[in-house]
């Protein structure tokens, strides 16, 4: 092994270790800490149900719980996304101090955001189960699949991360302008509307975004709506989306790592 070389096994522990000190000093003036990790999106929540649901009249879809519950299940995908690839966009920005560290592992930078965000969507999930069971809901056995959609979510935000933090060295304007593509793909992803409210031609184009694959899914697993065929369309559409994603991702960052130091 080459002088100053990580194992993976001990790149993933950093990994880890890093993430959970990033959510511990995100907190650590507060009088709640991480608490608001929780309380921040559970508020959002809030404010989007009552929004939608008296000011613009939403329904429930046919299938599934009621309106709050299932724009919970959207919100809460969409909260562990939109972190994740916005955190991944600063990674090496927020870390320039790392950069010319010779033995720092530089391409764990761009999980670590991934990893606080997952760590967060946890206690999320939770939260969907306390509101599931204040609605006299029990889930079904198909809640083991939010491992799954949790980590085809994972695989699509990071491969996001690895490319747009790469990028983010030598373009200023890269995350100001990923602001606003998160707000255009927010209101593209069925999180505060149904499926429902579209003929079945326009629901093929939207199927398209690979969000929406992991929006349903998450909504079939949690409230037991009509299933989502895995590896079917929808499923090797996400797949191929993340896998590239994930690749090219890699490859630039690997490409653009070795002038990181000069530009930062």
């Amino acid at each position: 092994m080459a002088p100053g070389s990580t194992t993976p096994r001990a790149a993933a522990r950093l990994a880890w270790r890093l993430a959970l000190l990033t959510l511990r000093d995100r907190y650590a003036a507060t009088a709640l800490g991480g608490l608001w990790a929780v309380l921040q999106p559970a508020g959002l929540i809030a404010v989007y149900w009552f929004v939608f649901s008296y000011g613009l009249k939403m329904a429930a879809p046919a299938e599934g719980g009621s309106y709050f519950l299932t724009l919970t299940v959207g919100l809460i995908v969409w909260f562990f996304f939109s972190e994740a690839v916005a955190g991944g966009t600063n990674a090496v920005l927020a870390n320039r101090y790392l950069v010319k560290k010779i033995a720092f592992p530089l391409e764990i930078l761009p999980c670590i955001p991934v990893l606080a965000a997952l760590v967060v969507h946890a206690a999320m999930i939770a939260l969907v189960l306390a509101v599931m069971a204040a609605e006299g809901r029990m889930p079904s056995t198909a809640l083991f699949e939010v491992a799954y959609f949790a980590l085809a979510l994972a695989c699509l935000a990071t491969g996001l991360a690895f490319l747009l933090s790469g990028l983010a060295v030598f373009q200023g304007d890269m995350a100001q302008s990923i602001g606003i593509l998160l707000q255009i793909w927010f209101w593209l992803t069925p999180i505060v509307w149904s499926p429902d409210l579209f003929p079945e031609h326009i629901r093929g184009w939207l199927a398209l975004n690979p969000l929406y694959y992991i929006v349903t899914g998450y909504r079939h697993a949690f409230l037991d709506t009509p299933a989502v065929p895995l590896f079917g369309t929808a499923g090797a559409i996400f797949w191929i989306a993340a896998a590239l994603m994930l690749a090219a991702g890699i490859a630039v960052f690997r490409r653009l790592k070795p002038d990181f130091a000069d530009v930062l």
